[in-house]
């Protein structure tokens, strides 16, 4: 048994976090998420936003989903929340 919060296991710890909000991680979890996405897109040099000018950039941040399938299926009747549940 565990006597000090030092001596439990890190991914002991990440699972028995409470969720926040209604997502599935819990604070620690995100934390450490986080920050390992923005070393990931800051490492990669075909991100998105790191290639062409703003307006090309703005255009690609307001593509969902649904535009995607539409442009490629002719599937043109989606909810904007394409992988929403009950949408």
């Amino acid at each position: 048994a565990c006597t000090d919060i030092d001596d439990v296991d890190l991914w002991a710890g990440l699972l028995s976090e409470r969720p926040v909000g209604d997502g599935l991680a819990g604070e620690t979890q995100l934390l450490i998420l986080h920050a390992q996405f923005e070393r990931t897109r800051a490492g990669d040099p075909d991100w998105f936003e790191t290639n062409g000018d703003a307006a090309w950039v703005a255009n690609r941040q307001q593509t969902t989903l649904a535009h995607v399938i539409a442009r490629n299926t002719g599937v043109d009747d989606l909810p904007a929340s394409a992988m929403r549940a009950g949408v």
